[in-house]
């Protein structure tokens, strides 16, 4: 407080002793110093607060942990797609040679190998297949004679030369396994198959080329016994 307050409230306090014989003038002057200090202010906690440091940021939250869980489940779920696909391929290439040298360098009475006397890419093949757990799919990709020759009577046109197969599985819960599939598949009839690397002969017998169909398109249902027994049921077009 300034002086002029000071002295506001020492005129204040004489002008009551004036008129009341009370007090003495040591009193009044000792309860007009203890009212001068009740009003000044305190200005020792305000330096205080100025002088103190700063408070430190609050650390920033963990991730939460609802996110860092999905992108786990995220991560582990592709893991587990790409576990479980198999892709696979094959090429055939063959030079094929007739003692006979036909002008049109061609055999006759031939399935598959029909060019002679020069190279010739037979199967080319690209299959990508995941195991039905409970669903699965697989498709079979295919460039070549062999492409060409299995597909010539394939009504959707030339572009379906290149499928051989493909179709959605779906494993029942039935005893072992239920393997149901649906789509377009190879032919499970007769000893030979259109793959020369899993047959007995490179060539193929006139059986295979004329009596049995290559593939087929609609339901297939296989149930599994053990490894070397099987039953299998189809509904096809």
């Amino acid at each position: 407080m300034n002086s002029a307050m000071k002295f506001k409230v020492k005129c204040f306090v004489l002008f009551s002793l004036i008129g009341a014989n009370v007090p003495t003038h040591q009193s009044i002057w000792a309860s007009a110093q203890e009212s001068t200090t009740a009003q000044q202010p305190d200005h020792t906690s305000s330096e205080a607060s100025q002088g103190a440091a700063p408070t430190a940021a609050a650390p920033a939250p963990p991730p939460n942990g609802a996110s860092a869980a999905a992108a786990t489940a995220t991560t582990a779920a592709s893991s587990s797609f790409l576990d479980k696909l198999n892709p696979s391929g094959s090429i055939d290439v063959y030079y094929g040679y007739n003692f006979n040298d036909p002008d049109s360098r061609t055999n006759q009475l031939r399935n598959f190998d029909v060019n002679s006397n020069q190279f010739s890419l037979n199967l080319a093949k690209f299959s990508l297949e995941y195991l039905p757990d409970p669903l699965g799919f697989r498709v079979d990709f295919m460039f070549g004679d062999a492409a060409k020759i299995v597909n010539s009577s394939e009504p959707g046109g030339s572009l379906y030369q290149y499928l051989e197969q493909a179709y959605a599985s779906y494993k029942a819960p039935v005893g072992k396994g239920l393997t149901i599939d649906f789509g377009k598949f190879v032919t499970q009839n007769g000893a030979e198959v259109i793959e020369s690397k899993d047959n007995w002969n490179y060539s193929r017998s006139l059986l295979f080329s004329y009596a049995i169909p290559y593939y087929h398109f609609g339901a297939r249902a296989r149930y599994s016994f053990s490894d070397q027994l099987s039953l299998t049921a189809t509904v096809t077009t």
